[in-house]
């Protein structure tokens, strides 16, 4: 293979691509936007290493040294004007606009059909804005620095608008453009346009006090009160940085043919996209960074995403307020992934105030069709100085996915404060929330400010499940929704309350170890959880709870649905296993199903009231761990309350504390297989149990209602039992019992207000039967009252008569005296084998009627009464429907058919009298005939003799 010899002054290549061997001669324009193909290899002029004039402004290019010094261009007032046929900077170069002092903006382009390839500095005099305009492309290597007074705009857009409806564009160069005064208001893109590329991330000296050899990385820096925008098609950083302080940041990726509007601010640059339908990609991988204080952020494009610990952050570490962080994704936002090996970071959109500051953080805005949190990247706002955190608002038209998959990869969205401001609140509104295997959404505080507030309105469904290892601290992680005051697995004790979880969902689903919780493992109160949901479902250790297990008070957990479904080992609680006082349960729903270990409980330390209201509960084994609080009370409204397989229902302490009260109002209770409603103490005093039915209660297969005190032996005096019900109903011998027993305090009270009592008995201790005790072991015995209506049972009895009625007076022999003839026999079957007295006239049987297709209610939610009718359709395919019923009516005559057979008819027949032949007779001749009133069809008149009418 020859050699290759080139005689040019520009040569373009591409960074990174494989030399190609051939043998071929140039002349020094050839290489100018030239593709060439050799031996089926393909060459692309897209970087170039110099900085070119095309003579249409006047702009003019030095080379000094390593400076490319860029002159002269086209002023109009305040704006300067330059046009490039190629703009690339290599590493170690500086392009220098040598401007005046009184130039507020520099408006650059660049015609040629080459990207930039910007490897070195970008320099301009005093504080004016540079705009570099090139529709092919950009790109930033890592070298890549701009040191400039003003703001910073990199497009790939093909003009730049002004106020006075003129352009300066890249694609349309003309050799003498008019430029104007006026300042600059939009961005016009073409068709296709050009990537913009950010690698910059340079080394830079940083020193301290402790380490004078410090750096740090940095990429392109805004300085305060400007702007850092990078503008264009895909808009891809792969490890490049933006740092600065004070300014602002717009990162936009526009489609085709699309119009950005733009603002020039003082200071500053502002973008607009409104009126822009069509955007393209951002994607920052290889941990880019984009970290400024006090500054304000805007991302705008379609799919939105961050990999590979890659970075969004607005922080202040100062007096002064952060900025907003502001995300616009018209269809995705995905956060994936921690960083590599050796980079703790996780990927991570982050608004914060930093240790020492003392302003505001700023709000995180997140606006998209789908947000996809995983493997270990989060969101969050934080507080970890005195400022205040900002408010984290997450608006998602269809589904949000948070997702962890292994110890070090719980995927979170947060709101957190370990300093003394105030954590901010959190705000999720969505179609559908998912968190599985580690997916967290967490508000805590660990230190003196108070924790943020976590609202989620999702108008379908919400689904919490799954855990994962966290062998640091040798326990397990879980997907949870969470508002905490301290964190007990860290050490921390926070002082200040946590915040409150709000959630307002169609469905909610909580399995496989996902939690719900409001809690507190420090000083500080926990905050409360608040739910609302047309259908709750708990599963395989679910849990919804609010808890302390410090000093702190626990929340109140509320939730209000219709259906909630607790199964296998899950639970809904409200209890203190520290020295707090516990909240509020509150449940309000129509049906309420506990099964296979799950738990609806009030205990622990002092309780306030459990509230639930129209609730059916089927629960099995219960335990709770001791404590020396008080329970609380609990009050059931329902239609229908059973609980089946060791359930319990409970408002028991396990400590010193008393236990609560309970007190349920229901049509139907009824406790099986060694189910129970209990308020019991180990050693405090026993609470009391009050039961309101309306129709029955029943106690099957060794189920209790125990009000018992001192169950470990301890004092305490038993509870008091009060039933009010319609029936109380239990099967002899199987052990079912109503108990207010005491060890070393009094027995209880137990009173029974009853029209009946089945199968259960006072008795003064316990035996194998059934059983109402109130005794004590070393106390005083309780008193039991049963109180029965006083009933006559053979009151409102009907006495029957005494007389034996003799059939043969119902039957009558003969025909009336009166006629001579005696040969006609009448009889009618279908009556018990009675003849019918042939004195009475004849009666109308009942006829059959078709009966209509019912109308049947439905009611919603709210009780209005719809209604909903079945289609009047044929049962089989052989019937017709009347129009309207056939009207039954008395019979008024009667025909023969050419049988014989007498048939009645509704109207009397018009016959003309004729000599019959018939003897006159009190009774009609029939020999050898019979009389039907079967419901054949009627004959024609015309075919069958007529006779007159009955009445004849």
């Amino acid at each position: 293979m020859g050699d290759i010899t080139l005689t040019t002054k520009i040569l373009e290549t591409i960074p990174n691509y494989p030399v190609m061997s051939a043998s071929f001669y140039l002349t020094p324009h050839d290489l100018l936007a030239t593709f060439l193909s050799i031996s089926g290899l393909m060459v692309s002029p897209i970087a170039s290493a110099q900085v070119a004039s095309d003579g249409t402004v006047q702009t003019q290019v030095n080379t000094l040294g390593n400076q490319l010094e860029i002159t002269e261009g086209t002023q109009a007032g305040s704006n300067l004007f330059h046009s490039f046929s190629q703009f690339s900077v290599p590493s170690g170069f500086e392009a220098y606009f040598n401007n005046s002092s009184t130039i507020s903006n520099i408006i650059s382009r660049v015609t040629g059909g080459s990207i930039s390839n910007i490897e070195g500095l970008i320099r301009a005099n005093g504080t004016a804005n540079l705009f570099l305009i090139n529709p092919n492309g950009i790109v930033f290597g890592p070298n890549a620095a701009v040191d400039i007074g003003g703001s910073f705009l990199a497009t790939t857009a093909e003009s730049i608008q002004f106020a006075d409806g003129s352009q300066f564009s890249a694609t349309n160069s003309q050799s003498s453009p008019i430029l104007t005064i006026a300042v600059p208001v939009g961005l016009q893109f073409g068709s296709n346009p050009g990537t913009i590329v950010n690698r910059a991330n340079r080394t830079v000296p940083d020193p301290t006090p402790d380490n004078p050899n410090n750096t740090r990385q940095v990429g392109f820096e805004v300085k305060s009160g400007n702007t850092i925008a990078l503008v264009g098609g895909d808009l891809d950083f792969q490890g490049g940085r933006v740092n600065g302080s004070g300014g602002r940041v717009e990162l936009g990726s526009v489609g085709g043919n699309s119009r950005v509007q733009l603002s020039v601010t003082n200071p500053g640059l502002e973008i607009d996209y409104q009126g822009v339908t069509n955007f393209q990609d951002i994607s920052l991988s290889q941990q880019s960074i984009v970290d400024v204080n006090n500054s304000t952020i805007q991302v705008q494009g379609s799919n939105i995403r961050l990999t590979n610990g890659s970075q969004i952050s607005s922080t202040t570490r100062t007096t002064e307020d952060a900025g907003d962080l502001t995300v616009n994704a018209t269809e995705s936002v995905e956060l994936i992934g921690a960083a590599p090996e050796g980079f703790p970071f996780p990927s991570a959109f982050i608004a914060q105030v930093n240790p020492g500051g003392t302003g505001r953080g700023g709000n995180l805005i997140i606006n998209t069709k789908q947000l996809s949190i995983r493997e270990g990247a989060g969101i969050s706002v934080a507080s970890r100085g005195k400022g205040i955190g900002g408010r984290l608002e997450v608006n998602v038209s269809e589904a949000i996915e948070i997702t962890g998959t292994g110890p070090q990869s719980l995927s979170v969205l947060t709101s957190s404060t370990d300093g003394t401001g105030d954590g901010g609140e959190i705000v999720i509104n969505t179609r559908q929330l998912t968190l599985s295997n580690g997916g967290q959404i967490q508000a805590f505080t660990i230190n003196q400010g108070r924790g943020g507030t976590i609202t989620i309105n999702a108008s379908d469904s919400i689904e919490v499940s799954g855990r994962g290892a966290l062998p640091e601290f040798n326990t397990e992680s879980f997907s949870s929704i969470t508002a905490e005051s301290g964190f007990q697995l860290l050490g921390f004790t926070g002082i200040a309350p946590g915040g409150n979880v709000n959630i307002n969902t169609n469905q909610l689903i909580v399995t496989d170890g996902g939690t719900i919780s409001a809690g507190s493992f420090g000083q500080g109160n926990a905050g409360s959880v608040d739910i609302t949901s047309n259908s709750i479902f708990l599963d395989n250790q679910g849990v919804i709870t609010a808890s302390s297990e410090g000093s702190g008070d626990a929340g109140n957990v509320s939730i209000y649905t219709d259906q909630l479904s607790v199964n296998n080992q899950s639970e809904i609680s409200v209890r203190n296993i520290g020295f707090g006082q516990g909240g509020n349960l509150t449940i309000s729903a129509d049906a309420i199903s506990l099964n296979r270990n799950s738990q609806l409980s009030a205990v622990s330390l002092p309780l306030e009231d459990l509230t639930l209201q129209k609730l059916s509960i089927n629960a099995e084994e219960f335990a709770n761990r001791p404590n020396i609080g008080n329970a609380g009370d609990l009050i059931l409204n329902t239609s229908s309350l059973n609980l089946n397989n060791d359930s319990q229902v409970t408002v028991s302490s396990f400590g010193t504390g008393n236990a609560g009260s309970m007190g349920i109002t229901a049509q139907n209770i009824a406790l099986d297989n060694s189910s129970e409603l209990a308020a019991e103490t180990a050693s405090g005093e026993g609470g009391n149990i009050s039961l309101y039915v309306s129709d029955f209660l029943n106690l099957r297969r060794a189920s209790t209602i125990s009000t018992t005190a001192g169950t470990l032996g301890g004092g305490g005096n038993g509870g008091n039992i009060f039933i009010d019900a319609e029936f109380m109903v239990t099967v002899p011998t199987e052990n079912s019992d109503i108990i207010a027993n005491a060890f070393l305090g009094n027995g209880g009270n137990i009173r029974i207000n009853a029209s009946g009592v089945f199968g259960i008995e006072e008795r003064e201790r316990l035996t194998p039967l059934n059983d109402i005790t109130a005794s004590s072991q070393f106390g005083q015995v309780g008193s039991i009252g049963i109180n029965r209506p006083d009933v006559d049972p053979q009151r409102s009895l009907v006495k029957l008569p005494g007389e034996v009625v003799d059939a043969k007076n119902l039957v009558v022999q003969a025909c009336s005296p009166g006629g001579a003839y005696t040969r006609g026999e009448f009889s009618i079957t279908g009556s018990g084998g009675l003849p019918v007295n042939p004195d009475e006239g004849i009666q109308t049987a009942p006829g059959l009627t078709e009966l209509g297709y019912p109308e049947i209610e439905m009611f919603n939610q709210s009780d209005n009464q719809e209604s909903l009718k079945i289609p009047n359709e044929s049962l089989t395919p052989d019937y017709k429907r009347q129009s309207s019923p056939t009207t039954i009516v008395e019979a008024q005559g009667w025909i023969m058919d050419k049988n014989g057979k007498v048939v009645l008819t509704a109207q009397s027949p018009n016959v003309t009298p004729h000599g019959s032949g018939f003897m006159p007779s009190n009774c009609y001749d029939l020999s050898n005939r019979s009389l039907s009133s079967a419901t054949s069809p009627s004959p024609s008149l015309s075919d069958v003799p007529q006779r007159n009418s009955l009445a004849e």
